[in-house]
C-alpha cells in the first residue's frame, strides 16, 4: 500500500511538473510571438519614417504582415534553443532586426534605393564609402535604439548557458531555422508567388520591409536570383515582327572609329532643378560642348547611388529594372559572353578594355565586365597611384583617371580599332567636407553643413568639366577619328544640399536625368540623336551613330519603335515632354522583357541571322 501510494504521489508531482513546464514554455513563447508583433510593427514604423503609416500597413496588410511576424517568431525562437533564455533570445532577435531596418532607412535616405541581400556582400566596400557621408540619426532612432539596448542587452548575459545538452539545443535551432526558410519558401511559393510585382519599390511597399529583403536572397526563394520569367508572348513570331525592320542596312562602315565611353560620377547639372543659386556655372565648357556637338538629358533607372544600375543598362541595352538585385552581383543577369554593346563592337574587330579607380571586387565588377567580354581590366589595384590622387575629394580624381585614359590610347594595339569604357569617382558623396576647391559660391542655402556640402560638390564639378576639357582637347589632335560618349550616371540625394526630393512623379524627371555628350573629332553626323535618351538605349544610338548596324537588338533601341521609360512606373518621355500613361508604359516594357529574355534566357531568336 505504502509504495502505491508513493508511486500516485510521483506520478502527481510529475504530471504537476509537466503542467508548470507547459505553462512556462507557454508563455514563453506568448512573450516570443508579442515581441515579433512589436518588432515586426517597429521595422515598417523605421522604414516608412511614421508611426501612422507602419500601423497602417499591418492593418491593410495583415497577410504580409503576419508572415513578417512569423518569421521573426521563428528566428527568436531558434535562439532561444540556443540561448535557453528568453530575454537573450529576444535581445539577438530585436537587435539584429532592427539593425536591418536602420540600414534600409539610411539607404533610402542616402541613395534612394532599398536594401537588398546583394548588398551585404558588399559590405566591407560600402562601409568605406559611408565613411564619407556625415549620418544624422533622427531623434527617434536615437531615444529606441537606447531603449532596445538597454532593456535587452543584458538578457543576452543573464542565464546563458549551454550545458551538456547543448548539441541537441543547437540541433533543435537549426530545425528552427530550417523551418523559418520553409515557412518563407511555402509562403511565396504557395500564396504570393502570383502577385509579386516586378518593380521592387511596389514589392517593398505592399509586402514590408522584411519579406521584400526576403525575396532578394538567393536560394529558395521564389524569384531572387533568378533571371526574367518567360513571358506569356513570347514566340519566335512575336520576336522577329517586332525585330524584322530592324536588321541594318547591310553595308559595312567607310571607317571604324575609336570609342570612349565615360561615366562620369555623380556628373548632374544642379542648376537645372532651380533649387540654388551659384555664382557660375560648374558645366559650362560641356554644355558648350553639347550645342556644338550633340547631347541632352539621360533617363537614368536610380537616384543619389546605384551606379553600376547605369553601366548595365548603357553597355547590355536591358533595364535593370528586371534583374532583381544589383545587376553586375547577379549572375543571371550578367552571363558569360551575353551579348552586349562589348560584343557588338569586338565582332567588327575591335580592342575593348574597362578602367575604374576602384576595387574590382567592388560590385563585383571584375566579373560583370569580363563576362561582357572586355579584352583589358584596369582597376584601382592595377592602377598606381589611384589611391594617392584622392586630394580635391575622397575619392580618385578625374584628372588621374583621364590621364590614365590618355595613356591606355598611346598604347593601344595600333593594328585594331580601340573601345575604351571608364567609369570615374572624384564626385561620389558625401560632400561636407574640408576642401582647398573654391571658385564657385553659393547663395540662397541657409544651413552652413547643406551650404558648405554644395559648395564642394558644384566646384568639384567644375574641375571635372576642366578635366573633360583636357581630355577632348588631347582627342581633337589624333589623326584617327574618335568618338567620345560621355554621361552622369546619377544626381546626388538633393537632402545633402538641404532640398526635399520630388514628390510626385510628375516632377521626379528632374531628378532622374543627366546630362549626356556625344562628341567626335571628325564631324559625326548625329541627325536622329534625341534630346532625351534612357540609358539602356544609349549604347545603341552610340552604335548606329558609328554606323555599326549588326546587331539588331541594339538598332531597335535606336529606333523610334522603342520608348524612353523611367524607372518610375508610368512615368514616360517622348517628344520633349514627360508624362503618366500607365498602359503605353505596360506595353512598352512588356516587349522588352520578351526581347530581353529572348537575348539572355530565351531562343535568342531575334540574332541576326538567327
Amino acid at each position: 500500500m505504502l509504495k502505491k501510494q508513493t508511486g500516485d504521489q510521483a506520478k502527481r508531482l510529475l504530471t504537476g511538473r509537466q503542467a508548470r513546464s507547459i505553462v512556462r514554455w507557454g508563455c514563453c513563447l506568448a512573450s516570443l510571438l508579442l515581441n515579433a508583433v512589436c518588432v515586426q510593427l517597429f521595422v515598417e514604423v523605421s522604414v516608412r519614417t511614421s508611426y501612422n503609416d507602419g500601423l497602417y500597413w499591418m492593418l491593410a496588410h495583415p497577410d504580409y504582415a503576419l508572415a513578417g511576424i512569423g518569421m521573426i517568431f521563428l528566428f527568436s525562437f531558434a535562439a532561444l534553443l540556443i540561448l535557453r533564455a528568453p530575454g537573450g533570445a529576444m535581445a539577438v532577435t530585436n537587435i539584429f532586426f532592427i539593425l536591418l531596418a536602420v540600414v534600409e532607412y539610411y539607404k533610402i535616405r542616402l541613395r534612394g534605393e532599398h536594401f537588398v541581400f546583394w548588398d551585404v556582400t558588399q559590405a566591407q566596400e560600402a562601409a568605406q564609402v559611408i565613411g564619407h557621408f556625415q549620418l544624422e540619426a533622427p531623434s527617434k532612432y536615437l531615444f529606441v535604439s537606447a531603449l532596445f539596448l538597454g532593456i535587452f542587452i543584458p538578457c543576452l548575459f543573464w542565464r546563458l548557458r549551454i550545458g551538456p545538452r547543448g548539441l541537441k539545443r543547437i540541433a533543435c535551432a537549426g530545425l528552427a531555422c530550417f523551418a523559418c526558410v520553409g515557412y518563407l519558401d511555402f509562403f511565396y511559393r504557395e500564396y504570393a508567388s502570383d502577385v509579386v510585382a516586378r518593380e521592387r519599390e511596389d514589392e517593398y511597399n505592399d509586402k514590408g520591409f522584411l519579406l521584400g529583403f526576403a525575396n532578394t536572397m538567393p536560394g529558395i526563394f521564389s524569384q531572387a536570383s533568378a533571371g526574367l520569367e518567360e513571358p506569356d508572348a513570347y514566340s519566335e513570331q512575336n520576336v522577329c515582327s517586332v525585330l524584322e525592320s530592324h536588321g541594318g542596312s547591310g553595308e559595312e562602315p567607310a571607317f571604324l572609329p575609336d570609342v570612349l565611353f565615360i561615366m562620369s560620377e555623380s556628373l548632374y547639372d544642379i542648376q537645372r532643378t532651380g533649387r540654388y543659386e551659384l555664382s557660375e556655372d560648374p558645366l559650362a565648357y560641356l554644355k558648350k560642348m553639347q550645342l556644338e556637338h550633340a547631347g541632352g538629358n539621360l533617363i537614368t533607372p536610380t537616384y543619389g547611388g546605384g551606379t553600376a544600375h547605369v553601366e548595365y543598362e548603357v553597355l547590355t541595352g536591358y533595364r535593370a529594372a528586371d534583374t532583381w538585385g544589383t545587376a553586375f552581383m547577379n549572375r543571371n543577369a550578367v552571363k558569360e559572353g551575353m551579348d552586349s554593346v562589348v560584343t557588338v563592337l569586338k565582332a567588327y574587330g575591335y580592342f575593348t578594355e574597362a578602367m575604374h579607380p576602384n576595387r574590382g571586387s567592388f560590385y563585383d565588377r571584375e566579373y560583370a565586365y569580363r563576362a561582357l567580354g572586355f579584352d583589358k581590366l584596369l582597376f584601382a589595384e592595377d592602377m598606381e597611384g589611384a589611391e594617392e590622387s584622392a586630394k580635391l575629394t575622397p575619392f580618385p580624381s578625374d584628372e588621374y583617371l583621364f590621364e590614365q585614359i590618355i595613356l591606355e590610347y598611346e598604347q593601344r594595339p595600333r593594328e585594331k580599332p580601340w573601345f575604351c569604357y571608364a567609369l570615374t569617382y572624384q564626385n561620389h558623396g558625401g560632400y561636407d567636407y574640408e576642401s582647398e576647391m573654391e571658385g564657385i559660391r553659393v547663395t540662397g542655402v541657409e544651413e552652413e553643413k547643406a551650404r558648405r556640402s554644395l559648395e564642394n560638390y558644384a566646384n568639384a564639378l567644375k574641375v571635372s568639366d576642366q578635366m573633360l576639357e583636357r581630355l577632348l582637347t588631347y582627342f581633337e589632335q589624333q589623326e584617327r577619328p574618335v568618338m567620345v560618349v560621355l554621361w552622369g550616371d546619377h544626381s546626388p540625394n538633393q537632402s545633402f544640399f538641404g532640398a526635399e526630393n520630388a514628390q510626385s512623379a510628375e516632377t521626379a524627371w528632374i531628378d532622374y536625368t543627366t546630362p549626356f555628350l556625344v562628341w567626335s573629332n571628325y564631324g559625326l553626323n548625329t541627325n536622329g540623336l534625341p534630346q532625351t535618351v534612357a540609358s539602356y538605349r544609349l549604347g545603341a544610338y552610340a552604335l548606329a551613330l558609328a554606323g555599326l548596324s549588326r546587331d539588331r537588338y541594339m538598332n531597335y533601341l535606336s529606333s523610334e519603335d522603342a520608348e524612353n521609360l523611367f524607372y518610375i512606373r508610368g512615368l514616360m518621355e517622348a517628344d520633349g515632354s514627360v508624362f503618366l500613361d500607365e498602359e503605353r508604359y505596360q506595353a512598352a516594357e512588356q516587349e522588352l522583357r520578351m526581347l530581353h529574355y529572348d537575348r539572355l534566357y530565351g531562343e535568342n531568336y531575334g540574332k541576326e541571322g538567327g
